[in-house]
């Protein structure tokens, strides 16, 4: 398990609606690649469901997707449980924002609180805090 910064812990439980951020189109940045619904495999080098530390205790991260539209926008939609005895009961917690594009990075922005990541291919590799976060298209 990796500890998970106050930011990431935002990004992880909170539920943030986009806010005024201006997008940039990504297809002027000539990223089409990066456009497209992802599915999280991984979570630092972890299978699903994988455990990841937070400042009030440790998170359950069961499943993950991260749609990139075509003007700058996206969707992040986690399905999250606490762990606890007996069969906990996954939540879901969906974000939205805009992201940028650079090459092959990319800097997704919720609420003025920014991460970033890397596509190799149909992986998009997301730093989100300490863990890293691998989706696939």
């Amino acid at each position: 398990m990796q500890r998970v910064s106050r930011a990431a812990l935002l990004l992880i439980l909170a539920a943030c609606s986009g806010g005024t951020d201006s997008p940039v189109d990504p297809r002027s940045l000539g990223s089409d690649a990066f456009l497209g619904r992802y599915a999280l495999e991984q979570v630092n080098g972890n299978n699903l469901p994988a455990a990841v530390l937070a400042e009030t205790g440790t998170v359950e991260v069961v499943g993950s997707t991260l749609t990139l539209f075509g003007d700058g926008r996206f969707t992040l939609s986690d399905l999250l449980r606490l762990p606890a005895p007996g069969s906990p009961t996954p939540f879901k917690r969906e974000y939205s924002g805009v992201y940028q594009t650079s090459d092959t990075d990319i800097t997704l922005v919720i609420q003025r609180l920014a991460v970033t990541g890397m596509l190799n291919g149909n992986t998009l590799t997301v730093l989100r805090g300490a863990p890293s976060y691998r989706y696939r298209k």
